[in-house]
C-alpha cells in the first residue's frame, strides 16, 4: 500500500470523474514497470492510494519513484490543465510518500 501527496497538497484531482478512467490506466500500466500488479485504490482531490504487489526484485524506494515518474508524465501529457505551476514541467507528486508492506 503506497500513499503520496500532489505537491503543496494542492487539490489537482477536485472534480475528476471525467479524468478518473485515465488515471487508472496510468497506474495499470505500472505493473510490469515494477515487476507485477498495481492497482488505484484512491483518488482524493490532493493524494492517491495505490495498491501494488510486486516480485521483490525491486526496492520500495525504486518502486514509489518508478510509478511517480510515470503516472506524472501520463497524467500531465494527458491533461494539461492539471500544472502544479507555469515552471512544474513533469512535476505532480509530493517527493515524500508513505508505504506499508505485507508478506
Amino acid at each position: 500500500h503506497f500513499a503520496w501527496n500532489v505537491i503543496g497538497r494542492k487539490p489537482m484531482f477536485k472534480n475528476s470523474f471525467n479524468k478518473i478512467d485515465f488515471i487508472c490506466e496510468a497506474f495499470s500500466n505500472c505493473g510490469e514497470m515494477v515487476g507485477g500488479f498495481v492497482s488505484l485504490l484512491w483518488l482524493a482531490p490532493d493524494h492517491v492510494h495505490v495498491y501494488v504487489e510486486s516480485d521483490g526484485e525491486f526496492p520500495v524506494e525504486s518502486i514509489a519513484q518508478k510509478m511517480k515518474r510515470s503516472t506524472a508524465a501520463s497524467i500531465l501529457a494527458e491533461f494539461t490543465d492539471l500544472k502544479v505551476s507555469p515552471h512544474a514541467e513533469n512535476e505532480l507528486w509530493d517527493k515524500a510518500y508513505f508505504v506499508e508492506t505485507i508478506g
